[in-house]
């Protein structure tokens, strides 16, 4: 006889400035169960502490395993720990759109935002379908960039590494970029932490900050393309996003193909437009209508590497983890992760 399904749902204390607690949805999710007959299979925890979340993640998916599904309440951020913690377990994965930007969750569901109660009401059915997800390798010292350990401000930690190959692995599930937008998106923190209140405001504010940027990022790239070609060379990037998922940063859509089933990932890159090309380039990307662009191009790839071409790090992030490192590694790990898909 086959056992009942098991759940755990994680509310994010820190997920949109802690929006999700000032809410009846714990209530929500209660109805939902009771209703559906699961009255005793499901479990809701709010995150008391930075790594609280990673923590209750790994040991349900311990316990449970392929038996298993974790819903998380927060954003791409509060994603990934979920992601890193289950990964491997046959644990499922599922989503609820309540952090400041969602943008993961707007591949799944669309951009136009649906009502919680929605996904809430749908939640005890799950139809797990495979994810991709993409390994990250990074050279001992990389920086990472806590928003948590300090409520004023963003805090260096640099990990040990974890890999049999003396490097620092971890694992994505949306974008992983460098350049402009992560300018963009290190500006937005810092001005969330100053004033929680502005939210998901801060990105777009953000941008206009980072309007007469003209920096440039010289970078040595070696790609293995989704046709099994091997392309190399350098290029003064003025943006890169590796799009597993189609949106970041609040809604900006680089990718707007993008399929995280699809088992490639869609690499666009952007040269500096010029000033007054700057600002339409910018509604165009954050609308998904720049392809066309002759300051644009697109790309299917599976794995490759960036290497800074001068004395700079790349300054980059994924998942909206903002790192500083000489290079990085990516390797595309189709359906590596099984991920609860739900019908609203």
């Amino acid at each position: 006889m086959a056992l009942e399904r098991r759940f755990l749902i994680i509310l994010s204390g820190k997920a949109g400035q802690g929006k999700v607690l000032t809410t009846d949805l714990s209530e929500q999710i209660t109805r939902s169960f009771k209703n559906a007959g699961l009255p005793a299979n499901y479990d809701i925890l709010i995150t008391q502490h930075e790594g609280h979340l990673n923590e209750a993640a790994k040991i349900f998916a311990t316990q449970y395993a392929d038996n298993g599904v974790v819903y998380v309440a927060g954003g791409d951020g509060s994603l990934n720990e979920v992601a890193e913690a289950i990964q491997g377990s046959g644990c499922g994965l599922g989503v609820i759109p309540a952090g400041t930007a969602n943008d993961f969750a707007k591949t799944i569901f669309g951009k136009k935002k649906l009502p919680i109660k929605d996904i809430v009401e749908a939640m005890p059915y799950p139809e797990l379908k495979l994810l991709d997800l993409v390994r990250l390798s990074f050279p001992p010292g990389v920086c990472f960039y806590s928003q948590h350990a300090d409520e004023d401000k963003l805090t260096e930690v640099y990990p040990e590494p974890n890999g049999d190959d003396g490097r620092v692995s971890t694992y994505a599930l949306n974008v992983i970029s460098f350049g402009l937008d992560t300018l963009v998106l290190r500006r937005a923190y810092e001005l969330m932490k100053s004033n929680p209140k502005i939210g998901g405001k801060a990105y777009y504010l953000s941008v206009l900050n980072n309007i007469g940027s003209k920096k440039i990022y010289p970078t040595n790239y070696k790609l293995k393309l989704s046709s099994g070609e091997i392309i190399s060379g350098q290029k003064d990037y003025f943006t890169a996003a590796l799009c597993n998922g189609g949106f970041y940063g609040n809604g900006f859509n680089p990718a707007p193909m993008a399929d995280p089933f699809d088992g490639v990932l869609n690499f666009c890159d952007v040269l500096w437009p010029g000033s007054l090309r700057f600002l339409p380039l910018i509604l165009r990307y954050l609308n998904g209508t720049h392809l066309n662009s002759s300051f644009v191009s697109i790309s299917d790839v599976v794995s490759g590497e960036f290497l800074s071409a001068n004395d700079e790090d790349i300054l980059g992030n994924y998942d909206g983890l903002i790192f500083r490192a000489p290079s990085f590694t990516f390797e595309i790990l189709p359906r590596a992760l099984p991920f609860a898909s739900l019908k609203i």
